[in-house]
C-alpha cells in the first residue's frame, strides 16, 4: 500500500482513535470511574460514518480530493466492513442493555449528514430529499455538537452522570464544540473551489475566503473573552484556561498559515484538526 493510500485509510483510524481517547478522557475529568467498554461504540461510530461520508462525498472529491475518490472507489471493502463493524456494535449494546438513546441519535444524526433522507417541502406540493450536509448552518453546527458533546455525553451516561450541572464539564465541551465547528468551518474553506463547482452552498462558498476566515477569527476572540469572565468568576481555573486558550491558537495559527502561504494544503489540513488529540490528552491532564 502507497503512503497516499495509507493516507487515506489511516485519518479514519486517526479520527476514531482520537474519539475514543477522549471518551475515556471525559469520564477521568469528571471523575467517574472510567469504563473502557464505551470506547468500542465510539471508535465504530465515528470510524462508519465517516467512512460513509467518504462515499456521499464522490462528488466534492472529484475536486477536492481526488486521489481519495480512486482510493475509496476501488476499495469498498472498506464501506462494508465499517457498516458490519457497526451493526455488530450496537447489536452488542442492545444484548448487554446498553443503547442507550444517545446511540441513536449519533447514528441517526451521522446518517441524515451523510445521506439526502431528510424530506423538505420543495413547495406547496412536492417535497426533495436533503441532507445536513447540504444545509450550510447547519452542516457545521451538527458536527460541532456531535463531536463537543457525545463524546461527554454518551460515556457519561453509563454512570447516570449529569454533565451539565458541571460548569468545568460544561465550559469543556463548549471549548470542543467551538474548536470542531472552526475546524470543519476552515476544512470548508480549503474545499471552496470544489464545493462551489458541485453545487453545494456551504457557508465559504456563500461569504468568500476573507469573510469566513474573519468570522472563524471573531467567534474564536468572542469565546476567549467568556473564557477569561468565567476564569474572573472561579467558574473555571487557571490549567482550564490555559487548555481553552490552545484550542483556540489552532484554528488562530492555521488561519495565519493560510493567509501568509506557510503550509501546503495537506498540511494545513493536519494543523486545523491538532484539537482532537489536544482534546483527548487535555482532558487526562487537567483531572
Amino acid at each position: 500500500m502507497s503512503y497516499t493510500n495509507f493516507k487515506h485509510l489511516g485519518y479514519l483510524f486517526y479520527l476514531s482513535l482520537c474519539g475514543a481517547l477522549t471518551v475515556l478522557g471525559a469520564q477521568r475529568f469528571a471523575g467517574t470511574p472510567v469504563l473502557f467498554w464505551p470506547v468500542f461504540p465510539s471508535f465504530a461510530v465515528i470510524f462508519a460514518i465517516y467512512t460513509i461520508n467518504r462515499y456521499s462525498d464522490a462528488e466534492e472529491d472529484r475536486i477536492n480530493n481526488p486521489s481519495a475518490l480512486d482510493y475509496f472507489s476501488r476499495n469498498k471493502g472498506i464501506l462494508y466492513a465499517s457498516v458490519i463493524m457497526l451493526a455488530i456494535t450496537y447489536a452488542l449494546l442492545w444484548e448487554f442493555g446498553q443503547l442507550a438513546a444517545q446511540y441513536i441519535i449519533l447514528l441517526c444524526a451521522g446518517m441524515a449528514y451523510s445521506w439526502r433522507i431528510i424530506p423538505l417541502p420543495k413547495s406547496w406540493k412536492r417535497w426533495r430529499l436533503t441532507r445536513i450536509k447540504d444545509m450550510p448552518a447547519m452542516k457545521n453546527i451538527t458536527v460541532a455538537l456531535l463531536w463537543g458533546t457525545s463524546i461527554f455525553i454518551v460515556p457519561l451516561s453509563a454512570h447516570h452522570y449529569n454533565p451539565w450541572n458541571d460548569p468545568r464539564l460544561v465550559s469543556m465541551m463548549l471549548a470542543f464544540s467551538i474548536s470542531t465547528w472552526s475546524n470543519a468551518f476552515f476544512n470548508d474553506i480549503l474545499d471552496r473551489d470544489g464545493d462551489a463547482a458541485s453545487g453545494n452552498s456551504t457557508i465559504a462558498v456563500m461569504l468568500g475566503i476573507p469573510h469566513s476566515l474573519h468570522l472563524i477569527a471573531w467567534l474564536n476572540e468572542i469565546w476567549l473573552l467568556i473564557s477569561l469572565f468565567l476564569f474572573w468568576q472561579n467558574i473555571i481555573n487557571p490549567a482550564n484556561l490555559i487548555f481553552i486558550t490552545l484550542l483556540i491558537a489552532i484554528p488562530i495559527i492555521a488561519i495565519l498559515c493560510l493567509s501568509r502561504r506557510w503550509m501546503s494544503e495537506s498540511r494545513l489540513r493536519v494543523l486545523s484538526e491538532a484539537d482532537l488529540p489536544v482534546m483527548a490528552s487535555g482532558l487526562f491532564l487537567l483531572r
